[in-house]
């Protein structure tokens, strides 16, 4: 019995692409200025252009596309997207969304007091991120507890380990 053929490409358009959806205005800033989401809103509302690769350098996550669907769906904000090819390190050559918000928009948050709330982000996210240092030596020594509350069957020795115990 033969399969058949499925097709691969998504037909439907993601909100962002689709032209039904009209702009009536700016969404919302999220209440919490020291969160990841706001981070992003912040970037997109300072003319930045983000990336999954920029969002895990530059804002220490790799759930960017889930922060860009809350944007729209909680928040109310219109953030376009375009896809780009991009050559890998690893020498393949893949599509990649970059997110952006148009001038228009930026303009109109502007003089509805985006540049403040973009203050207060950077303020608290620089705030959180002098706290990094302190919360990986918390997780390096969880980590290490919880290494030794494992039990071990007798007999059975670890990947790294000495060998039989």
């Amino acid at each position: 019995m033969k399969k058949r053929p499925t097709s691969t490409t998504n037909e439907k358009p993601s909100a962002c692409q689709d032209s039904s959806v009209e702009f009536t205005g700016i969404g919302r800033f999220p209440k919490r200025v020291n969160t990841v989401i706001a981070d992003v809103l912040a970037c997109l509302l300072e003319g930045q252009r983000s990336t999954g690769m920029a969002a895990v350098l530059g804002m220490g996550t790799t759930r960017l596309s889930h922060h860009i669907y809350a944007l729209g769906k909680d928040h109310g904000w219109t953030i376009q997207r375009i896809e780009k090819v991009v050559g890998t390190s690893d020498g393949r050559v893949e599509t990649i969304s970059e997110y952006f918000i148009e001038d228009a928009v930026r303009e109109l948050a502007a003089e509805l007091g985006s540049h403040e709330w973009c203050s207060k982000v950077r303020s608290a996210r620089a705030a959180r991120r002098a706290k990094a240092a302190e919360a990986k030596r918390k997780a390096e020594l969880a980590n290490i507890a919880a290494a030794a509350r494992r039990r071990q069957h007798p007999g059975q020795s670890d990947l790294f380990g000495e060998g039989l115990q």
